[in-house]
């Protein structure tokens, strides 16, 4: 069976810098792994933006409900394509249900909207569920790194990444693997993963 391994949190978490670690760990074990949604050029906010969708603050539901189907459409085909080419590891730095933060921030969302994509993603993640999940708190020697991709509006980091921290102990309490790394720096945020990716085996 492929195991997987997602990253979940805010911008400026250090999420890809660990997911690149981690996959230079495998390969010089040469572990067989996927790095990367297959089928997505970049990331998926970031193709979504290129086709003129909305992200950050000035997202949409049209801009979500496209993210949201996205995530489910790769999540689903870098499965598949996992388990064809034998892979041991799907790692990836992003989860579906790093929509959901964004979806609950956005101004022009109503409930029932934002209700219809939580369902959407949610069963979708539970049907699939990572067999680690990593939240990454914000690291102070990560920065936007002049990513125009990022949101610039500190407030609005602060409260995704307050949604993002609420989310993630909601699946710890629906019986979901969920790793908190809240250390402040990333060598020790890698033993950590490294210690829980043993107990995988």
């Amino acid at each position: 069976m492929v195991k997987k391994i997602c990253f979940t949190g805010s911008q400026g978490t250090g999420k890809t810098t660990m997911r690149n670690e981690l996959v230079k760990y495998f390969n010089e074990h040469e572990v067989n792994t996927i790095s990367n949604y297959v089928g997505v050029e970049d990331s998926i906010s970031r193709d979504a933006k290129s086709v003129g969708f909305k992200i950050n603050e000035e997202t949409d539901f049209n801009s979500q409900y496209y993210m949201s189907s996205k995530y489910i459409s790769a999540d689903l085909l870098t499965d598949l394509v996992a388990e064809r080419d034998l892979a041991e590891y799907i790692i990836l730095d992003r989860s579906v249900i790093d929509v959901l933060p964004y979806t609950a921030l956005a101004k022009d969302i109503g409930i029932e909207q934002y209700r219809f994509i939580a369902r959407l993603l949610e069963d979708h993640f539970h049907a699939f569920v990572p067999n680690i999940l990593f939240y990454c708190r914000p690291l102070p020697e990560v920065n936007s790194d002049n990513d125009p991709l990022r949101s610039a509006n500190k407030k609005f980091q602060e409260d995704i990444d307050k949604l993002f921290f609420a989310f993630a102990q909601s699946f710890v309490d629906q019986g979901v693997n969920v790793v908190k790394l809240e250390s402040d720096t990333l060598e020790n945020r890698m033993k950590i993963i490294y210690e829980e990716i043993g107990k995988l085996d």
